[in-house]
C-alpha cells in the first residue's frame, strides 16, 4: 500500500509541475486571439484527430456500445 502511495504522490507532483511549468510558457496562445482562418485550420485538425478511426470507437463515441 505505501509503495501505491508513494507512485501516486510522484505522479501527482510531476504533473502539477508540468501544468505550472506550461502556465509559465509564453507560447501558449489564446483562441481569441487568432485570425478567423487559423481559428478554422485549428478546429479542422482537432477534428480530424479525434475523429472515430474504428467501427469500435464510433460505437463509442455514438454511446451506443456498453461495455
Amino acid at each position: 500500500m505505501a509503495d501505491i502511495a508513494i507512485l501516486v504522490a510522484e505522479e501527482y507532483e510531476k504533473r502539477e509541475k508540468k501544468t505550472a511549468e506550461e502556465k509559465a510558457s509564453p507560447v501558449m496562445v489564446h483562441l481569441r486571439d487568432l485570425p478567423a482562418t487559423a481559428k478554422k485550420k485549428m478546429i479542422e485538425s482537432f477534428e480530424k484527430k479525434f475523429e472515430a478511426k474504428s467501427q469500435f470507437a464510433l460505437a463509442a463515441s455514438s454511446c451506443s456500445f456498453s461495455a
